[in-house]
């Protein structure tokens, strides 16, 4: 058992010593590697869950209830507008690192299902900021001041009205 132990390592030996390199990253390198991708995978997935919770408490904390506007200037639906450009664009982009060679390689399943993580996560953002934002908008609507004159009901009523403008 012994020669035949020393037999493959005299055999491999030389492989070894013409692709050290080889052996050094796909051994060593890649494992490590991988290690600090799914933690910056989980760290990353961690903090969009963290501002899914903070735009959910940001929903429960608007008082919509009332009788003034909550967002007269628009800030808030610009800002809302931007989370979920950016959602988008992230979540595009975790897409496309997706559909590289990581999922071809085998020992990428954590990493994988991480950006899965990340892809449902941002969703979640974009629909949150959303709804987020048809709630105020509908709030305002409602409770914005009517000009006499500027009332619409009908696609007939409408077009007059934009042609007094």
């Amino acid at each position: 058992m012994e020669t035949a132990t020393r037999g493959v390592e005299a055999s491999v030996s030389h492989l070894l010593k013409g692709s050290g390199l080889l052996f050094w990253m796909y051994r060593i390198k890649l494992p490590i590697l991988r290690s600090q991708v799914l933690g910056h995978i989980r760290r990353t997935n961690s903090s969009i869950a963290k501002q899914n919770l903070a735009l959910i408490e940001l929903g429960n904390a608007l008082k919509l209830d009332g009788e003034g506007l909550v967002d007269p200037d628009l800030r808030i639906r610009d800002l809302l507008e931007s989370i979920k450009v950016r959602a988008l664009e992230f979540r595009q982009g975790v897409m496309t690192r997706k559909g590289s060679n990581l999922a071809k390689d085998k020992k990428s399943g954590h990493i994988l299902s991480g950006m899965d993580r990340s892809i449902a996560l941002t969703t979640e953002t974009f629909e949150l900021a959303n709804s987020l934002q048809w709630q105020i908008a509908e709030h305002d609507a409602d409770v914005a001041p009517r000009h006499e004159g500027f009332l619409a009901s009908s696609a007939d009523e409408l077009a007059n009205m934009l042609d007094r403008l």
